[in-house]
């Protein structure tokens, strides 16, 4: 198992995975081995359609009700799981190894992430967003919000800005704040951060992302992520 259970919490990091004795860089190393291992979790719920409940929040996000809607979407999510014997909906998904920024574990794991991609078209992701909520209209998801520079395609610097915001809304879901970032991810920042695929939302969204990918200069992250071929190695290739 790639992720320990305690008091009924998947507990996920990337202390230990398949990219261990094959990227030299530990941080990157361990982005990339957390984001696998969170996958593999995700894959153990993948049997459970999208509930009502939360295609119900990101159609009719807002901010006025949204923590309502998040707790029936949480406790009706969470008895179907429990009936089917599955993981547990609660998460803390630790994709850096300690609170301080590490920005090469973050483009790491944006990059496993992304399907160990450097950038994918607008399209795709949009396309891959409405296959990780079926329940929902296609008119509704758009990754429009991620496109930062406008050019048609989201790169993973672009991506990493929705994992910060994830971090962020994790703690206080109420607010976009640095100061809440700690380098982990649970349930309440990933479905708060989930209503950035809303079309309606995309004018706001990409506004917040603009800042954090200003902010920590995640453009220049990049380049130095990219400038070691070890740090994108694809072991399955």
């Amino acid at each position: 198992m790639v992720y320990s259970i305690q008091n009924n919490v998947a507990q996920i990091n990337g202390t230990n995975g398949i990219y261990d004795g094959k990227i030299t860089n530990p941080s990157v190393r361990y982005g990339r081995n957390s984001a696998d291992s969170y996958f593999e979790y995700c894959k153990a719920l993948s049997g459970k359609p999208v509930p009502k409940e939360t295609a119900d929040f990101l159609k009719n996000y807002d901010p006025k009700t949204a923590n309502v809607l998040k707790q029936k979407m949480f406790e009706v999510y969470a008895e179907q799981l429990a009936d089917d014997n599955l993981p547990p909906l609660d998460f803390e998904y630790r994709y850096m190894p300690s609170q301080n920024i590490d920005k090469m574990a973050l483009l790491g794991a944006a990059f496993e992430e992304m399907g160990k991609k450097v950038s994918v078209s607008v399209q795709e992701m949009t396309d891959k967003l409405k296959q990780g909520f079926a329940g929902l209209t296609s008119d509704v998801i758009s990754a429009n919000s991620l496109d930062i520079n406008k050019d048609g395609n989201i790169d993973i610097a672009e991506y990493s800005t929705t994992i910060l915001a994830s971090d962020m809304l994790s703690k206080n879901s109420a607010e976009l704040d640095a100061k809440n970032i700690t380098g982990t991810i649970n349930k309440t920042g990933l479905y708060s951060v989930a209503a950035y695929a809303n079309e309606k939302n995309a004018v706001n969204a990409n506004g917040n992302l603009t800042d954090i990918y200003n902010a920590y200069n995640l453009g220049e992250t990049q380049k130095e992520f990219l400038s070691d071929a070890g740090n994108i190695l694809d072991i399955q290739a």
